[in-house]
């Protein structure tokens, strides 16, 4: 996978949360990721078509899904139901298609998989099949990890 592909879904998912939380939104520094670290909450991940074993992942807890599903709600949510569910992924649709913008604006041609939401038990995440570059993004409602997964040859 080329590197390429980090820079829109970071700019597309801090777009995104800007809109609904302006304040207090700050991005790290691009990290490199173990293959150890587990991998909790929930996280949506998009494929990328051709590259078996790449994929993007945007990684949060419970409650930061929460409140995005919530906010696009526009109601304040305890626990996950279909309904909620399926706010976040409308968020994910968000996101990958602000991506695939980018991506087409900066000369980058990809094919992205329909994005798919895991919902991971404490204690109970994915592990990833390799090492992986992700950044933080930290925000009013909490943190979100976008992971770059790739394979090399």
């Amino acid at each position: 996978m080329r590197l390429e592909l980090v820079h829109p879904f970071v700019e597309a998912s801090y777009e995104l949360i800007r809109g609904y939380w302006p304040d207090g939104l700050h991005k790290s520094d691009i990290s490199l990721l173990d293959r150890e670290t587990p991998i909790e909450g929930l996280s949506i991940i998009v494929g990328i078509k051709g590259h078996p074993g790449d994929k993007i992942i945007v990684n949060m807890g419970d409650p930061t899904g929460l409140a995005i599903a919530g906010r696009l709600m526009e109601e304040k949510l305890a626990a996950w139901d279909d309904v909620s569910r399926s706010a976040l992924g409308e968020f994910a649709n968000m996101l990958c298609g602000l991506s695939v913008t980018k991506m087409e604006r900066e000369g980058l041609l990809f094919d992205i998989e329909p994005p798919q939401i895991q919902f991971h038990p404490a204690g109970g995440g994915v592990r990833l099949e390799q090492e992986s570059l992700y950044l933080l993004l930290e925000t009013a409602v909490g943190q979100i990890r976008i992971i770059v997964s790739m394979d090399t040859p």
